[in-house]
């Protein structure tokens, strides 16, 4: 009896001990030798309010005057991921309504960016690219903004424009797979994108998963995929939280960890607004993974402490046979600067308070892996390979 007392002591010592998270970026498995590695730029929401999109259809750079100060350091990544609020609905008014495309301007009618719904023109798709971005989440609050007919329009511009996305499916195409794939330097990485609201819309066909209602579904998902051996790496990309607070809630921590339990490999979160905490975690099977709750705005029409954001630098590592580890985590502070409206990197802004915007994103994120413009982008620093 007290050897089964002693084991079931050692048995839940154990998993407390597994089961741990922890604000210090610092992975153990940063430095063993691989046989390749990968490279991961997130950042936050893409939300271009009236006054950026003024901007991008009147200048000759498009929505990439928006990005192009901060473009060098999203190419420097193998991928670059970023959540796009709204769709790219080409002559789709509010409610759905099919009408003539006015082209790329700001006309409040086909293409808008207040009143809490959004549409842009699909020229932002390219300007994406061109900025460095390869792989665009389309999950969130702002899917629905020109009703279903709008998120099958935005499937259509994504593929003419051979854009890798994630997140919605055409109301007509169920059964594709929820996941997206990309294969960099022979690394599989699955990425899944859901969204906790819809801002009301009815998803009456599931274009959309859910990070709540459909929690089950995507902790299959994930599970299935953890199975095949072709999959390297899960990263799971939900639009959550509660907005304009840095302290990530119950849900979100929950979710998180269950999703990392059923075998993801890192959640990048957004939708606050603001930039939330970045944590490690460590699986009850041992594995060191990253949450990202939330990356806040990368750029929109909003102010305060809503224009500080982070390029969060996530690295993969992997060996023939294995599945891929992180193996570290950096990130470069950015923030938004107006007139003209654009992304920069803090220390380079002109207009941002920078002492009071590194004292809070260095309370959210472990201040040891930041990174300058001086600096070589590399998750894991620590290392001489």
């Amino acid at each position: 009896m007290k050897k089964a007392f002693v084991l079931c002591l050692i048995l839940n010592f154990t998993s407390a001990f597994a089961q741990t998270t922890s604000k210090e970026l610092s992975f153990a498995k940063q430095c063993p030798k691989a046989d390749t590695k990968a490279t991961i730029a997130a950042v936050g929401d893409i939300l271009p309010h009236t006054g950026l999109q003024e901007q991008s259809y009147k200048s000759k750079l498009g929505f990439f005057s928006l990005f192009h100060k901060v473009a060098p350091w999203l190419q420097k990544a193998d991928v670059a991921y970023a959540n796009l609020e709204g769709p790219t609905a080409k002559g789709v008014a509010k409610g759905g309504k099919l009408v003539k495309d006015p082209g790329p301007v700001l006309d409040n009618k086909v293409y808008t960016g207040t009143n809490f719904v959004f549409n842009y023109h699909p020229r932002i798709i390219g300007d994406l690219a061109v900025s460095g971005f390869d792989l665009i989440s389309l999950a969130n609050n702002h899917t629905f903004d020109r009703a279903s007919i709008g998120v099958d329009l935005t499937v259509d511009a994504f593929r003419e424009q051979q854009m890798p996305y994630v997140g919605i499916l055409r109301s007509d195409e169920l059964q594709t797979p929820r996941h997206t794939l990309t294969q960099v330097n022979g690394i599989n990485i699955a990425w899944i994108s859901c969204s906790e609201h819809l801002n009301g819309q009815k998803d009456k066909h599931g274009q959309v998963l859910r990070c709540g209602e459909n929690s089950a579904t995507i902790h299959s998902l994930i599970q299935n995929l953890a199975k095949d051996t072709s999959v390297d790496a899960i990263i799971v990309t939900p639009h959550w939280g509660d907005e304009y607070i840095h302290k990530a809630n119950k849900k979100q921590r929950k979710l998180a960890r269950e999703f990392l339990e059923a075998g993801a490999s890192a959640i990048i979160g957004s939708h606050p607004h603001v930039l939330q905490e970045v944590e490690k975690y460590v699986t009850a099977d041992n594995r060191e993974t990253l949450i990202a709750y939330s990356l806040g705005n990368f750029i929109a029409g909003q102010g305060n402490m809503k224009k500080l954001s982070a390029i969060l630098y996530m690295g993969l590592s992997k060996r023939e046979g294995q599945k891929a580890w992180v193996n570290g985590v950096t990130y470069l502070p950015v923030w938004t600067d107006r007139g003209p409206h654009t992304v920069n990197l803090l220390e380079d802004s002109t207009q941002a308070p920078k002492k009071e915007a590194l004292k809070l994103i260095r309370s959210l994120i472990d201040p040891t892996r930041e990174l300058s413009s001086k600096g070589e982008v590399t998750p894991d620093f620590d290392c001489v390979n």
